[in-house]
């Protein structure tokens, strides 16, 4: 199917020239026998820069107190110099992004004389999507008027702290626990997750009940813990929904632990703005275990924005994380009984980890596996099949199987963890297999296995999930590949991934209005600026109208994005099948559209989700929701 629709109409004379790359602009490559193997000496499609683009005296000052980017954007201004032709002579291997080698060579050639530390803080300042790399789009925001003062605001933040700041929030006390923060909303989160039988993302008051019961020493009288369960459900639904969870928790982990409001904000507000916003706290939640949907985050971040200025402030955060947690009811609420640490190691000679360190941390009843049983690495069934059957044969909670295998006690499982577990239980099979099953059951590739994610692996979808996974990886054969005799390799010299970045790159110099559009007088110069020869008003007008397929006078970025991909394919040596192995991460067989929106962002498309998700349902022919390789092949073709 991918095949199909990448392939489709690119016979057409008008498809073939439309936005190509002109060979005779190869004024720079080096072509020589010694020279080293780039996009920029190898690939006949590749655009350099027309020449050397700043004079030899133009230089960067360290000690200004203008930034690089306000001294960059006075110099193209200055000498007349175009930002893409700037940006080409800096990609030196011509890949269409700067490395961080290739920024530090820039800045070095133009008399930048600043420590290494400060040019890589220059650069992942510049990298504001963390790929690891500066794309135009991104190298084009740093240098416009709103980067530069959204940079000054970053910077005047920084420079603008000092000790009056800290010393007025007396309040921002350390907690009296011995966790870390971290620690204690991981152990929130998993308690929560165990605790979430019907798997509704909320906790019934029955669930509730079981939850307290199971975390706590003692008698618990239904009066008190319907009171604790109301004092939760804040919107009085009858169920502790996600946000209201995320609320308590956050105040609950604080006053467990050791560290201050202080030391969260400064983790959490990445840009170094003084404040944190929504993106910010969302992702600190996420990272904390929370698997939280955006809207769920978004509310516990209006609970906290008491000014509703859309942002949150250190003195705002810590008045509203330490609101009501004098009360004693606050207090008890799912406190962790320290007499339930039965196997923790207090001996002279103990690891100093969270199990053996902090009162707070509830471990597994004894070891819950008795020692006969094993996993076997030769069976026919997962090793996820394995655990859930041992699990129900005897009797075993889950959430007790992972304290027990969490052996440092920060509520997530380490890959060292797994193997550890897996190898206790006989599993004996290839350290890389392990591994795999490691990376198999961290879905969000965070690194760790969160208990909702084992939960989730080993419930009756998840393993689902993982059968038909197996089954496509092994159900692949060379018949499959013959029967698409189509699907041959394209005639130029570059790589797919090098064509896409060029042509994102080409279109984001063009858009001067930045409205994410190009209309008639940008793509006629972008096509002038890229191809050799006349190029008549009639005939770009018909190549603009091949684009713009809604007749809306603008190419927007859907309709180039879906030109895009049929012109990288067509200039490549790659084959469809070469695209879609890449983009079908979990080897089902098909691309579904978060797989296909993750590929388009990764080749330098900072698409939004509905303009990949529009190119994504032009491609699917059979409106199946999912991409073949025969039906992307026939589309892009």
């Amino acid at each position: 199917e991918l095949n199909e629709m990448l392939r489709k109409g690119v016979g057409s004379d008008l498809t073939k020239r439309n936005l190509r790359r002109a060979p005779t602009q190869k004024l720079t490559a080096d072509n020589a026998r010694g020279a080293k193997l780039t996009a920029k000496d190898t690939n006949v499609n590749y655009v350099v820069s027309r020449a050397a683009v700043l004079p030899p005296m133009v230089t960067l000052d360290a000690t200004s107190e203008a930034s690089v980017q306000e001294q960059l954007r006075d110099i193209l201004v200055e000498h007349r110099v175009r930002l893409i032709d700037l940006f080409r002579e800096w990609d030196d291997n011509g890949d269409g992004a700067l490395q961080k080698q290739e920024l530090r060579h820039a800045v070095a050639a133009l008399g930048y004389d600043a420590p290494k530390a400060d040019v890589d803080s220059l650069f992942e300042a510049l990298d504001v999507d963390g790929s690891g790399m500066i794309e135009f789009s991104e190298l084009k925001h740093a240098l416009s008027d709103r980067g530069i003062k959204e940079a000054k605001r970053a910077s005047k933040a920084r420079n603008s702290r000092n000790v009056a700041k800290v010393e007025a929030l007396s309040s921002d006390t350390a907690g009296s626990g011995g966790e870390t923060f971290e620690v204690g909303m991981r152990q929130n989160a998993m308690e929560r997750d165990a605790a979430d039988l019907d798997n509704d993302n909320k906790l019934d008051f029955g669930e509730f009940c079981a939850m307290v019961r199971d975390r706590e020493e003692g008698e618990h009288t239904d009066a008190d813990l319907r009171a604790r369960f109301e004092a939760l459900d804040a919107d009085g639904s009858g169920k502790v929904d996600m946000a209201e969870y995320l609320h308590f928790s956050l105040k609950d982990a604080l006053q467990r632990s050791s560290q201050r409001v202080v030391d969260l904000f400064r983790a959490w507000d990445e840009d170094r703005s003084g404040s944190v916003d929504k993106k910010e706290f969302y992702k600190a939640v996420r990272a904390l275990g929370f698997h939280v949907e955006r809207a769920d985050s978004d509310a516990v971040f209006d609970s906290l924005d008491a000014d509703r200025s859309g942002s949150l402030e250190y003195a705002e955060l810590n008045e509203m994380l330490r609101k009501g947690v004098g009360s004693d009811l606050t207090k008890r609420n799912l406190r962790r009984a320290p007499t339930q640490k039965l196997t923790a190691d207090n001996a002279r000679g103990a690891k100093l980890t969270a199990k053996d360190t902090n009162v707070n941390y509830v471990v597994s009843r004894a070891a819950v596996l008795p020692p006969m049983v094993t996993l076997d690495a030769t069976s026919e069934a997962s090793v996820q099949e394995q655990l859930r059957d041992i699990l129900v044969e005897h009797r075993v909670r889950l959430i007790d199987l992972f304290r027990e295998w969490d052996d440092n006690g920060d509520g997530a499982l380490q890959k060292q963890e797994l193997r550890h577990a897996v190898a206790a239980l006989g599993y004996d099979a290839p350290k890389a297999d392990v591994d795999s099953l490691f990376e198999a059951l961290d879905v969000d590739g965070s690194g760790m296995i969160e208990f909702s994610e084992l939960k989730h692996a080993l419930s009756d979808r998840g393993i689902k999930e993982a059968k038909r996974a197996s089954k496509a990886r092994n159900s692949r054969n060379v018949a499959k590949v013959e029967a698409l005799s189509s699907d041959t390799a394209g005639s130029g010299g570059e790589t797919f991934e090098v064509g896409m970045r060029q042509n994102a790159m080409e279109r984001d110099a063009a858009d001067l209005d930045n409205d994410n559009k190009l209309d008639f007088g940008e793509f006629c110069a972008m096509v002038r600026d890229r191809e050799e020869g006349e190029h008549t008003d009639a005939d770009l007008r018909a190549r603009f109208e091949a684009l713009d397929a809604d007749g809306s006078g603008k190419v927007d970025m859907a309709e180039y994005l879906h030109f895009s991909l049929k012109d990288a394919l067509q200039r490549s040596s790659q084959r469809v099948v070469d695209l879609f192995r890449a983009w079908d991460e979990d080897r089902s067989g098909s691309v579904d559209k978060k797989e296909f929106y993750k590929a388009v962002r990764a080749l330098g498309f900072h698409v939004e989700r509905a303009d990949s998700d529009a190119v994504f349902d032009s491609l699917d022919a059979d409106r199946s929701g999912s991409l073949e390789y025969a039906e992307l092949n026939e589309m892009l073709r």
